[in-house]
């Protein structure tokens, strides 16, 4: 029936394709239906997008311009959460463009700004962007970012990057200063001008607002991608190891004492390593698959440190372990719903195969690697054997735990990653110079769970990727 209809469209007869969608989409609860138990998703043989969008045009058609906006508004409120349109894809169902859209921008622009309970924010940001372009381009996006409302943020972020596309780069600086300020943006709008204006004072040859740009991007929004280029703007501008100190100072200000992940990559960073052992020795053995969980970091970091360096990627479980630091737990989907969940069962994260993070979402994924800044943090510490000592104590007592809450919990699916730990642990022990008593402590971890078989199986097949080679039996 929707094919009928679609040749009434297409053969001009707007009125009658209205009445006749109008007909058709009621069951489903759109066109002013009360609904009823039909959803779109079963018209699987129906262009569903296509449909709507005809409809949309079919209703800005034949409606008078004067209730006009009022008649398409309420159209895209009724598709919220069913379709989100443009209009551009309204125009494209006909040859000809949508008439008289010089007069319909205005009012439209007036009502979403004016829209705060049925459209997405997203989608009123989306639709808000176009109609700025289609009324006055860069202009018209400034003024609409100058409106007071939530959807500040995202236009003014598209004002910005009109600005960046055009070279018009001075100006580019001026809006995202202004939009670092709008009184509608929330914290990640804000943090993402920051970014942007970040990006603009380096290729301006500025690096010293760069960094003060980073840094306010940073205390907005605390990210993985955003450490790294704070890092990395704060090195190229010499000024690297200050800039540590004062965010790891900011910490305990901000309420966040440095001890989620990402607070405690930035003491390991900053050279607090005290501080982050205390964060990691205080935090749960299970539960290390959570964004906020210092473990997968600090562990690795704190048994390459008693070694001295940091190990290369392919070498043994260490190295595997520590590689995987440069996974950003913010990029993986959140399992939290699982009962028992600690850990993919037997998978380990490939970092090739993560979701890349878009331009939009925060500054570029262009620049150091964490691995590559922790390595140089190691660098930068001066221990005594003794202290190097009661790092791979600490290590090895956390790596423990770990282990014994898994097996003795029976997280199977995790056994393979606690018989990784302890081989990680051997071989940093072994690294200082002690194998004997590295393959004295394999040997006591499997002999503390003889009844766990699946464990112990586990355990012996990750002798065959240890840079030991033995099951330590």
């Amino acid at each position: 029936m929707f094919a009928e209809v679609g040749e009434v469209f297409v053969g001009g007869d707007l009125a009658a394709a209205r009445a006749a969608y109008e007909r058709l989409l009621a069951p489903f609860g759109l066109a002013g239906g009360d609904g009823g138990s039909l959803e779109l998703w079963q018209l699987d043989s129906t262009d569903v997008p296509e449909a709507l969008a005809r409809y949309v045009r079919c209703v800005f058609e034949t409606t008078p311009t004067a209730h006009r906006v009022q008649a398409v508004h309420q159209v895209f409120r009724d598709l919220a959460g069913v379709r989100a349109l443009s209009l551009a894809e309204v125009s494209t169902t006909r040859v000809d463009p949508l008439p008289d859209l010089g007069a319909f921008v205005p009012g439209w622009i007036d009502a979403l700004v004016a829209e705060n309970d049925v459209l997405l924010l997203r989608d009123r940001v989306r639709l808000l962007v176009e109609a700025a372009n289609l009324r006055g381009g860069v202009d018209a996006l400034a003024d609409v970012a100058g409106r007071p409302g939530p959807h500040q943020g995202g236009v003014g972020l598209a004002w910005i990057d009109s600005l960046t596309e055009r070279g018009r780069l001075v100006e580019a600086r001026a809006a995202a200063e202004l939009t670092l300020d709008l009184p509608g943006a929330d914290g990640a709008h804000r943090a993402r001008a920051g970014d942007r204006l970040a990006d603009l004072h380096a290729r301006a040859g500025d690096t010293g607002e760069a960094v003060a740009a980073r840094r306010r991007a940073w205390s907005l929004q605390p990210t993985r991608a955003r450490l790294l280029a704070l890092a990395g703007t704060s090195g190229d501008a010499g000024v690297l190891l200050e800039t540590l100190a004062a965010e790891a100072d900011a910490l305990v200000p901000a309420g966040r004492a440095g001890r989620d992940r990402l607070g405690c990559e930035l003491l390991l960073l900053a050279g607090r390593l005290d501080e982050a052992v205390a964060a990691l020795t205080g935090s749960p053995p299970l539960g290390w698959h959570r964004a906020d969980h210092p473990g997968q970091v600090v562990l690795p970091f704190l048994w390459a440190a008693a070694m001295g360096t940091a190990p290369p990627a392919g070498s043994g479980h260490l190295g595997r372990l520590y590689a995987e630091i440069d996974v950003d737990p913010d990029a993986l989907p959140q399992f939290e719903g699982w009962s028992g969940w600690d850990g993919m069962p037997g998978v380990t994260p490939d970092p090739g195969r993560l979701p890349s993070t878009g331009p939009s979402a925060g500054p570029s994924a262009t620049g150091p690697l964490l691995t590559g800044l922790l390595a140089d943090a190691i660098g930068r510490l001066s221990p005594d054997p003794g202290t190097r000592e009661q790092w791979l104590v600490i290590a090895g007592g956390v790596a423990d735990a770990r282990i014994d809450a898994i097996v003795s919990g029976k997280h199977r699916g995790a056994y393979a990653r606690a018989a990784s730990l302890a081989y990680a642990h051997a071989e940093a022990v072994a690294g200082v110079g002690r194998t004997a008593h590295a393959r004295d402590y394999l040997a006591a971890v499997r002999a503390r769970f003889p009844r766990h078989t699946a464990f112990r199986g586990e355990f012996d097949a990750a002798a065959t990727t240890s840079t030991l080679r033995g099951k330590g039996r």
